[in-house]
């Protein structure tokens, strides 16, 4: 799969991390609630393939028998009153880097450098959950002549498209600098002993929860994404069906799932959380 654009992008960017450092844009008006005391968790997550399904994606999508006016207005009257959520990052999309010499641990989501043409973008989509699965086989020929079998897989991304990304403290957005490209996150920087930090990573314990507030759903979308070409030397093809949705995050928390505290919390104050 390494001809996949975007699978080879983030792979290139997230291998050979050079160093981290605090995010130099100018902190918002008001930062919020920050903590790295640990404390008690006294909320309920959910993970991010359940959450994405109390989204009514059928009705997102306008009618071409329905004015702009009709279709704002009926996206308004669609219920989000159970929002925020607490919902829990895929442990395969967490980014973690320890320096043992300092004994701090970054654990975060990274925003995604590339669309899905491999080209640079400016948007601010962070991939929460990914998954693929084997669907078949086909045999293959290559222009030379040459015959292979092709693995036929697909599967699912979901992203947040987070809108208020720099409305968030740079203590909870650090920046991570790879191979020359200052790569954007939502995560933490807090003192932890390596063995605590080895044993949690192990073991899968250590947990990013966001809490978003859906918002902009007329900005909200799916669409596929993916390999559908397979070759000789990458006989797989893989087709993504990606579901995009904006939101705002109102509280980031690292959780120790395993010991039910909180390691560290950021939430937004009332004025962004509206």
């Amino acid at each position: 799969m390494k001809n996949i654009l975007y699978i080879i992008a983030a792979a290139v960017l997230l291998c050979g991390c050079e160093s981290l450092q605090q995010n130099s844009r100018p902190e918002p008006a008001s930062a919020g609630q920050y903590s790295v005391v640990p404390q008690k968790m006294d909320f309920q997550t959910v993970l991010a393939t359940e959450f994405f399904k109390t989204i009514p994606w059928t009705k997102l999508k306008k009618s071409e028998f329905e004015s702009q006016s009709q279709y704002v207005e009926r996206l308004k009257a669609i219920a989000l009153d159970d929002y925020p959520v607490f919902v829990e990052v895929d442990n395969d999309q967490i980014r973690h880097i320890y320096n043992a010499e300092t004994k701090q641990l970054f654990l975060g989501v990274l925003r995604e450098h590339l669309n899905t043409y491999g080209q640079p973008t400016s948007d601010c989509r962070f991939t929460i959950s990914k998954s693929a699965k084997v669907t078949g086989h086909h045999a293959a020929q290559n222009s030379y002549g040459a015959k292979f079998d092709v693995t036929e897989m697909e599967g699912e991304e979901l992203q947040f498209d987070c809108l208020n990304l720099f409305h968030i403290p740079s203590r909870v957005r650090p920046t991570i600098k790879e191979y020359y490209v200052d790569m954007d996150s939502i995560g933490f920087l807090i003192p932890m002993d390596g063995e605590e930090v080895k044993a949690a990573l192990d073991s899968k314990s250590l947990c990013l929860v966001l809490s978003v507030k859906p918002t902009k759903i007329e900005w909200a979308g799916k669409y596929l994404a993916g390999n559908p070409d397979a070759t000789l030397r990458d006989p797989v093809t893989v087709v993504y069906e990606v579901f995009d949705l904006p939101v705002q995050v109102v509280a980031v928390k690292l959780v120790n799932k395993s010991s039910g505290m909180v390691l560290a919390s950021w939430s937004a104050d009332a004025t962004l959380q509206k």
